[in-house]
């Protein structure tokens, strides 16, 4: 009996060992899918966006302390962007991963996440009285200082359209979404997941270096920040009356000084207004990427259908920009002609803003052939339904003022903060003889 016993409990222990071995792998494999599984990161991160978002966790070892202190830094640069770059007080800020197109990789102990943040951003303009913005009042104070008639009429126009615009905004609100790309490092602590690092960037190829950078610099999270004091609305606020008024008065005398009043050469008018509400509505901060450049998001399902055989044949090199601003041109009474025209592929001239090197660009078109823009010196003396680009001849629209932004395609951007990349100002002049 006693060996039949024994017998059995060698068996047993034989059948254990077995299947210990047989399990052994299969756990190991098992615990290290587990710090690399989407359902993982996507607890996580949910819990970081409820932290972006309300200051608050739900497990605090989730975090290093140097992300938990990084986290704070992010959500007091949001109210700096707002308040220094805007003029603008941060209401609210909401925080989306999206974890099912994350990028997932395991090194030793080091689970790598690379995946897409996208930011927004909810606030309201700081400005009581329509009647205090500077520019307003600069614009009044050159109309005391002209004797011209014509200049006079449009700086009353550039009041009427710029007072509109902050009215609508002041009703809206501020919205500012950034599109940030996170590479983001967890740890196993003691049996818990912890994010231990996260660098992070909205650089885009139509924007420079953006907005929102915090690279790792001998193992401490270091912010590049954009000097905020060159931002439109900060310098609005921080400059005198009478200096903002000159610089109005320069830009419109040699816009408008040598016409004669807006009745007599009026062919066309050109309405901001549509414009602007055409740029506005045909673009969307969208997530989805152009297939041909990954680098750049684009989302044709907002474009504008009525023109797609014009912009199917640029969405090869993920390139729109200058389709779109024609478009918002168009919408503004702007007339087609021969050389300007949007029937079948489009021209030249609507799709290509370059001057540079080929004279049928839209730009050489706009400044040359039509003599319809007047280059000025500063964003500010620009109004909705105006352009602005970039040296790479990266054309956008002013779409929006208090806080000044702009919208754009490729990348799509819609209400945008105005970035340093952005550095020749034109502006359409409201008629065209």
């Amino acid at each position: 009996m006693f060996r039949f016993h024994y017998l059995k409990i060698v068996v047993a222990l034989c059948l254990i060992t077995t299947i210990s071995l047989f399990l052994s792998p299969l756990a190991t494999a098992q615990a290290e899918q587990a710090i690399v599984s989407k359902s993982d990161v996507g607890l996580l991160l949910d819990d970081y966006s409820q932290y972006m978002a309300t200051g608050n966790t739900s497990q605090k070892i989730f975090y290093s302390d140097q992300i938990a202190a990084l986290i704070a830094e992010r959500q007091d640069y949001y109210s700096e962007f707002f308040a220094v770059g805007l003029h603008s007080q941060l209401i609210s800020i909401e925080s989306n991963f999206l974890v099912d197109d994350a990028g997932i990789s395991k090194t030793g102990d080091t689970t790598s996440v690379t995946i897409l943040e996208v930011v927004t951003l909810h606030g309201q303009y700081d400005l009581e009285s329509v009647n205090d913005y500077p520019l307003l009042l600069a614009a009044k104070w050159a109309i005391s200082k002209s004797d011209n008639e014509s200049v006079q009429q449009n700086l009353r126009h550039y009041i009427t359209t710029m007072t509109d615009d902050i009215k609508e905004s002041l009703s809206r609100g501020v919205t500012i979404v950034f599109r940030i790309n996170h590479n983001i490092s967890i740890e196993d602590r003691n049996g818990k997941l912890q994010i231990v690092k996260d660098e992070f960037t909205d650089k885009g190829i139509d924007i420079g270096e953006g907005f929102d950078n915090v690279n790792w610099t001998n193992g401490h999270p270091i912010r590049r920040k954009p000097d905020l004091t060159l931002m439109p609305d900060y310098e609005i606020y921080n400059t005198p009356i009478e200096s903002l008024g000159k610089l109005l008065l320069d830009d419109y005398t040699r816009a408008y000084g040598d016409i004669p009043t807006v009745e007599a050469t009026t062919s066309f008018t050109y309405n901001r207004t549509a414009a602007k509400n055409y740029a506005r509505t045909y673009v969307v901060n969208t997530i989805k990427k152009c297939p041909y450049n990954t680098s750049i998001y684009m989302d044709t399902k907002y474009y504008n259908t009525t023109y797609k055989n014009v912009w199917s044949v640029t969405t090869t090199t993920c390139n729109d920009c200058t389709d779109y601003v024609s478009q918002a041109l168009k919408a503004g009474g702007f007339p087609t002609d021969s050389t300007w025209k949007h029937s079948g592929s489009g021209s030249y001239t609507w799709n290509v803003f370059d001057f540079s090197t080929n004279p049928q660009g839209l730009a050489h078109y706009l400044l040359n052939t039509k003599q319809a823009v007047e280059v000025y010196s500063s964003y500010l003396s620009l109004l909705s339904g105006d352009l602005m680009y970039t040296d790479g001849m990266h054309v956008v629209m002013v779409t929006d003022v208090a806080p000044n932004r702009f919208s754009g395609h490729t990348n799509d951007r819609y209400n945008y903060p105005y970035t340093s990349s952005l550095t020749h100002f034109w502006h359409i002049k409201n008629t065209i003889p």
